[in-house]
């Protein structure tokens, strides 16, 4: 069987159903997500005891090509990210996908690995950050203006472009920390093997892990965090780590599209020094 991510075979994805083949999103042991759906992980079975890793799985939602599940910090609301273009709230018993809380669908290219790839909340809750690849199939990482219980599309703001050479290769995590930066995982713009040499180039955005403040400063959409490890000595002043082929979308039951943060640490890595 190939990795859907790069075209490798897989031993540990031999025998599972396409529309069955799960990857992890950061949801610990709650939640995951399979391409037709979200699966509650109930309790380990007599089996797993004795060292095997089997659980027991109950369907509990289906969305249209789910990639994330976030919660609203302040009213922990769950919200589907699907690669389609939308994001809708969870809610109800059983548990369903319901309004839509942004519609993106127009707005971005589809196929393969490009589409609405990831999205996250401020720590307050009063902004939803999302990376998503346009019809050109460029990067963008936007911010809205958040609602209760959806963005207003009319208060948008573009904090970021990234030019994408190919189709495949687009990343598409974002995260917020503790200190109310956003992390933002990029590819290394596609095709194979990354021809051009973009991961390992500091004067790149792709196949890093970039870092900024969502803040408007004077000249940018944003700030550079103190303590990025580019910022007064050469290279993109956003980056982070450099080194990524895919990151980050890990597939914890494909080996060979094992988390690319990991992998990308066989490669030299620049952090902070």
């Amino acid at each position: 069987m190939q990795c859907p991510q790069t075209g490798h075979s897989s031993a540990s994805m031999e025998g599972m159903p396409p529309t069955k083949r799960s990857f992890g999103l950061g949801l610990g042991l709650a939640l995951i997500l399979t391409f037709g759906g979200l699966r509650h992980v109930g309790s380990r079975s007599a089996s797993a005891a004795s060292g095997s890793s089997a659980f027991r799985l109950t369907t509990v939602a289906t969305a249209n090509s789910p990639i994330a599940v976030i919660w609203h910090p302040t009213t922990k609301a769950p919200f589907v990210v699907e690669k389609v273009g939308t994001i809708r709230m969870l809610a109800g018993k059983p548990l369903a996908p319901m309004g839509i809380a942004l519609d993106l669908t127009k707005e971005v290219s589809s196929g393969g690995e490009q589409g609405l790839l990831g999205a996250a909340f401020s720590r307050n809750g009063s902004l939803l950050f999302v990376n998503l690849t346009n019809t050109a199939g460029d990067t963008e990482i936007r911010e809205y203006a958040w609602q209760t219980i959806s963005a207003d599309a009319t208060r948008e703001r573009l904090l970021l472009s990234i030019t994408q050479p190919y189709g495949n290769h687009n990343g598409g995590h974002v995260v917020v920390d503790a200190e109310g930066m956003l992390w933002i995982g990029t590819g290394d713009g596609g095709s194979g093997g990354d021809p051009q040499n973009r991961a390992q180039n500091v004067d790149s955005l792709l196949g890093k892990m970039l870092r900024i403040d969502p803040r408007p400063d004077d000249t940018r959409p944003y700030r550079i965090p103190a303590g990025n490890p580019f910022a007064e000595r050469g290279g993109r002043p956003e980056v982070w780590a450099i080194a990524s082929a895919t990151c980050c979308r890990p597939r914890p039951r494909c080996r060979s599209c094992a988390s690319s943060w990991r992998r990308s640490t066989t490669s030299p890595v620049a952090l902070k020094t």
